[in-house]
């Protein structure tokens, strides 16, 4: 996407990709909303999405994700809405959601979470809403309720 620069929305779902199409967005650094649903990725690296520090929304929701690297969103401080809807998610970890302190909306919902550590949520300080249906959750941690 040379050139692009000033762009601020981009929709590559229903693709093929199964890797996250780092090399293509680097130079996307005005970037607010990313869709990349409905493909076949299944890994993001913390190098795929450190240039888009601007970003607001981040659909990845409907391709074979299955773990997320601690720390892997810290550049995203912008992130107000983020979609792992429907992808192979059996844990959360601790730091995997670290530093997105805009987050307002979280999908997890369709994937395999056994479980969601407590402190994992508590890093998120605007979070509003939370999708967890359809997963494999037997409990809630207690420090959730308080």
């Amino acid at each position: 996407f040379q050139g692009a620069e000033k762009m601020e929305y981009l929709d590559m779902s229903n693709n093929y990709f199964d890797l996250f199409p780092s090399i293509a967005l680097k130079s996307l650094t005005a970037l607010k909303h990313l869709n990349l649903s409905s493909n076949m990725i299944s890994k993001i690296e913390i190098s795929d999405i450190s240039s888009l520090s601007k970003l607001e929304v981040l659909d990845q929701s409907r391709n074979n994700i299955a773990h997320l690297h601690p720390g892997l969103f810290t550049s995203l401080k912008s992130l107000r809405y983020l979609d792992l809807g429907v992808n192979q998610l059996r844990t959360i970890e601790e730091n995997a959601l670290n530093g997105l302190q805009s987050l307002e909306m979280l999908n997890l919902q369709d994937n395999n979470l056994l479980s969601i550590p407590a402190t994992a949520l508590m890093s998120l300080p605007r979070l509003a809403a939370l999708k967890l249906d359809y997963n494999r959750i037997t409990a809630i941690p207690p420090e959730l309720l308080k």
